[in-house]
């Protein structure tokens, strides 16, 4: 059997990010903050290469969906700059995530709380994000600050797309940012990573907005093969020789399980018959 092949390559978006530490009074306790929160720590930080590698394999279904979750906030006692290889907070004083919003249709807000009886006399100089599996993915360093039982402190950190998402050739849809989104997030994981690929004969230039194939035609193909890079994964789908048969193929889509549009692209027309089995991949990079 012959087989014809088409590939590919789709840059998966740059996050940004803001982490912001917060403090008011317990209750009773006499304090200026009067139970008010009050900003003591805020401003940008650097998003790691470990959301680099770990936001394509989340995209690309590596794995449980479930350990991509964005878990704790960590707290730690090393002031040093943040560089992109940093994969550990010294000192670690993890704080669970317990509250998750979405600021904007691009970007995600998580929340973790100190209560005032931990922690207590540690000099603070640095916060760290991490997912469940253990990586970290992004992390603030800050002029030192001494926890005390008179306070508790709220741990804020806003992740946004930095990048716009590319249109022409192969595009990440919003609602693909979305599904990343709600999966970093814990909502609802089950329907977030990607598990099919589909196919069609529209030409018309894929763009953000996308929310289906232009001219879709069946079958709807199970991705067969994950091969991980470094910050990268290669998926495969195969259409079989009496799949698709008589249709000029022109554009493809990336389908999580409730069938929405992760990703789009186009590409120069290839017929499909019975004497061919065409194999498309696509790559994934992150930026």
């Amino acid at each position: 059997m012959k087989r014809n092949y088409r590939a590919v390559k789709l840059l998966c978006p740059r996050f940004v990010g803001r982490a912001e530490l917060w403090a008011r009074a317990r209750a009773r306790a006499a304090s200026p903050f009067d139970q008010k929160w009050h900003l003591l720590r805020g401003g940008g930080n650097l998003i790691l290469n470990g959301m680099r590698s770990q936001q394509v394999r989340a995209i690309a279904g590596v794995g449980a969906a479930a350990s991509y979750v964005l878990s704790h906030i960590v707290l730690g006692t090393d002031g040093t700059a943040e560089a992109v290889d940093d994969a550990a907070i010294t000192g670690p004083v993890p704080v669970a995530v317990s509250a998750t919003t979405y600021p904007t249709q691009t970007s995600l807000r998580v929340e973790a709380l100190l209560d005032s009886a931990t922690a207590n006399g540690v000099v603070f100089q640095e916060m760290g994000l991490r997912m469940a599996n253990g990586i970290l993915v992004a992390r603030k360093a800050f002029p030192a600050i001494t926890k005390s039982s008179l306070f508790e402190w709220l741990m804020r950190w806003t992740i946004s797309v930095a990048t716009p998402v590319p249109a022409g050739g192969a595009t990440v849809t919003l609602l693909g940012i979305e599904h990343l989104l709600k999966l970093l997030a814990n909502d609802d994981v089950t329907n977030r990573p990607v598990n099919r690929m589909q196919f069609g004969t529209g030409s018309d230039a894929a763009v953000p907005a996308d929310m289906v194939l232009q001219t879709p035609i069946t079958p709807v193909k199970d991705i067969v093969d994950r091969t991980e890079g470094a910050y990268s994964v290669l998926l495969r789908a195969f259409l079989l020789a009496g799949e698709g048969n008589g249709f000029p193929i022109a554009e493809t889509g990336l389908l999580a399980p409730n069938g929405g549009l992760i990703a789009r692209a186009t590409f120069a027309e290839q017929a499909k018959d019975s004497d061919h089995i065409l194999g498309f991949s696509w790559l994934l990079e992150s930026l």
